[in-house]
């Protein structure tokens, strides 16, 4: 019996990518629909989105009733999971195959123990990696875990499949703060441990494309890009952190006045 993987879709008011997003996920994976528990995590969006989201085919419902951010919506939907595997998606992501990604995936990682994390689209960092394996239809790549060096980001929250035991080992996301810090945090959290390590098949380079880029809630990508870079040299995150405090107190300064 194939392994019970559940999916995490996190959203936040963007119905507009939301049902594309699943639609295409049921489309395009041939992973038995009794081996996967849909789990849809909303971080408080109006009562009309959540109303249409409850119509939708998830078998559980994570409906925050007041924000909480990236971190705390991701975190509901791990807790809620019973899955051996955990797929994680944002709401942006459309599945386009090959179908059968989810099966090649589990049995990766199953010959593999020591592997925690497979991600589905290429990474754009330039990362050592610690071992190459030819595998059926491209080549798998492990990447290695650096501690301290930020510029050896290998994790990120671009679709992804891991392992229960990995969640077990690395913990929850960081909450209440903003998306890049909590990327940042859990990046320093794979790097300083040697149990477990993120992959990359090349034949999953090309599994989702991301529609989210004219209705994102966040940070446009190139600012994201930037304030990851800032972060990953010496001093960085903490310059980051006094600009964003300067940032409030003059915006609430305005605001008194």
């Amino acid at each position: 019996m194939l392994p019970r993987i559940s999916v995490l879709f996190i959203t936040y008011n963007r119905l507009v990518t939301l049902k594309p997003t699943v639609e295409a996920f049921l489309a395009n994976t041939d992973y038995p629909r009794d081996r996967l528990e849909l789990i849809v995590c909303d971080d408080s969006s109006p009562r009309a989105v959540q109303d249409e989201i409850l119509t939708m085919p998830f078998d559980s419902f994570c409906l925050a009733k007041a924000r909480g951010g990236l971190g705390r919506n991701q975190n509901n939907g791990l807790r809620r999971a019973t899955g051996d595997y955990i797929l994680q998606l944002q709401d942006d992501w459309v599945c386009q195959g090959p179908s059968h990604y989810l099966r090649d995936a589990v049995e990766i990682m199953s010959r593999r123990p020591e592997l925690g994390m497979l991600f589905f689209h290429k990474n754009p960092m330039p990362l050592v990696v610690r071992e190459t394996i030819a595998i059926d239809g491209g080549v798998l790549r492990i990447f290695e875990n650096i501690p301290g060096d930020r510029r050896q980001q290998a994790y990120s929250d671009r679709p992804h499949l891991k392992s229960r035991e990995f969640v077990q080992a690395l913990g929850l996301y960081l909450e209440s703060r903003k998306m890049w810090e909590c990327e940042l945090e859990f990046t320093d959290r794979v790097n300083g441990q040697n149990r477990f390590f993120i992959g990359q098949s090349s034949a999953h380079e090309r599994l989702f494309s991301d529609i989210g880029a004219d209705h994102s809630h966040n940070l446009s990508s190139r600012k994201v890009k930037l304030a990851k870079k800032i972060s990953s040299y010496p001093g960085g995150a903490a310059a980051l952190k006094a600009y964003f405090q300067i940032k409030h107190l003059i915006k609430t300064h305005r605001r008194a006045t």
